[in-house]
């Protein structure tokens, strides 16, 4: 199989591309620019990311230090200006302690014409497959003729990225976001540094964090096809089964969040493209008691796109685990019996929550249930009855599907009291893919039907 070429160096195509090195897939990686971009760039990166970051040996503590401090990054505020009235608050991204408590191939490949822009060089470049990691603008998916399956239009907006010392400005109104109303200069400051580096930017979504767990999902396939336990077709198409959905609900909501957005804007009643008569327009409605509420009703209407995202997709601050084929495997805090089966990872840094959590909570939190899963391998985790489970993982390596055995009570135990959601106790187990998701609660199947099943994801069928 020929190496994978990657388009666009950008947070997923160089996440994607150190998670296909660690697994031993040869990979070319491209980009139009000589170096990094300055903008733009996320003002916040998800606890996905980060458990996606851990399992490939980055440290979520290094990447959350070239953040906003925890202190500067509380609050969203809905100003007229960045010095003006404060019309409305919302605390941003607020994961607080408690919540984390729970918790046949082709062989020719793909011939690529590859332009050097700065000396107008070509070069012929053969792959397995190529990754578009190139943008919301790829000009690979235009050439293949992929058009958008939802709101085609799209406003045009003005990126500034500036150095500031700001503080004197908002004094004690700090926040990570502030929405100016104005509509003069309409815009999101975003501070990444209130001392430093700021960024005004008109909208922004989720898509990178969706992207980031795209490549994680796609990682572990095409390392499956590489290594010859996988068909490329058949993990393609199961890559696109997994992943389209999750896409559709995310391009959903941030439709949904904008047209929240744009009721805001109206209710401030700044939509009169006359700049000086939306302006008055907005001290007016500030001024009036019965649309001053509504203005207030519809701030705190935009409270969940601003909270802990990826726990419920109904109401975002809830966490609730779901213990079925598809889903991410539940969060739960575990105590590591026999080492061997934990990979070389370090404990869970919580520096970052200072003294909102005690030493002793910290001390009963180094490793999570996630911890357990490999990269380079599925996991099937059960109770104290194994002997099936061990007949299980013998038959899947027989078949070089890498497949490992963590035992609860033997290998591992639980910090605190769990919900049982698995069954593990009553016999049940869990087959877990490397990307940390659910393959199959094992409840009454024989071995030879979940090998059965297994293959079929693996492997295309004739």
């Amino acid at each position: 199989m020929q190496p994978v070429l990657i388009v666009g160096a950008g947070p997923v195509g160089l996440l994607q591309a150190l998670m296909l090195s660690r697994l031993e897939v040869p990979v070319i990686l491209l980009d139009r620019h000589l170096a990094h971009l300055e903008a733009p760039k996320a003002h916040v990166i998800s606890s996905r990311s980060l458990e996606v970051c851990r399992q490939y040996g980055l440290p979520a503590s290094k990447i959350r230090s070239y953040g906003t401090s925890r202190e500067d990054a509380r609050w969203v505020r809905f100003v007229t200006n960045l010095s003006g009235e404060e019309v409305g608050i919302l605390p941003f991204f607020r994961l607080e302690p408690d919540v984390l408590e729970y918790t046949p191939e082709d062989d020719t490949g793909v011939t690529s014409t590859i332009e050097n822009t700065y000396t107008g060089e070509q070069l012929s470049m053969n792959s397995a497959l190529v990754i578009a990691c190139d943008g919301a603008n790829s000009k690979i998916v235009r050439s293949l003729g992929i058009s958008s399956e939802m709101e085609e239009s799209a406003d045009t907006v003005m990126t500034i990225h500036f150095r500031a010392d700001l503080r004197p400005v908002v004094e004690d109104r700090v926040g990570m976001l502030h929405w100016i109303m104005d509509p003069a200069v309409r815009g999101v400051i975003i501070a990444y540094d209130l001392s430093g580096n700021l960024v005004l930017l008109h909208n922004f979504d989720n898509l990178q964090q969706q992207l980031i767990t795209d490549a994680h999902n796609l990682a572990y396939k095409l390392a499956a096809a590489y290594h010859g336990w996988a068909d490329l077709s058949a993990v393609l198409a199961a890559y696109q089964a997994e992943r389209q959905p999750v896409a559709l609900r995310n391009a959903w909501q941030s439709v949904f969040y904008g047209r929240k957005v744009f009721d805001l804007v109206k209710a401030f009643k700044t939509t009169e493209p006359d700049v000086e008569k939306a302006t008055l327009a907005m001290h007016a409605a500030l001024a009036d008691t019965e649309q001053r509420q509504v203005i207030e009703e519809k701030v705190q209407d935009q409270a969940d796109q601003f909270n802990s995202p990826g726990y419920n997709a109904e109401r975002t601050t809830e966490y609730i685990p779901a213990y079925r084929r598809g889903a991410r495997l539940v969060h739960a805090w575990i105590n590591a019996k026999n080492t061997s089966v934990l990979p070389s990872l370090p404990p869970v840094d919580f520096a970052y929550l200072g003294n909102d959590m005690s030493d002793e909570q910290k001390e009963k939190r180094q490793y999570s249930l996630l911890d357990l899963i490999p990269p380079d391998s599925y996991v099937v985790l059960c109770g104290p009855n194994q002997r099936k489970y061990v007949e299980l993982c013998e038959l899947l390596q027989r078949s070089s599907i890498p497949a490992r055995l963590v035992v609860c009570g033997k290998d591992f135990t639980f910090t605190d009291e769990v919900p049982d959601g698995y069954g593990l106790s009553k016999g049940n187990a869990v087959l877990i893919r490397p990307d940390q998701h659910v393959e199959l609660v094992i409840e009454n199947e024989t071995v030879e039907e979940i090998v059965k099943h297994i293959a079929s994801s693996l492997h295309a069928q004739h």
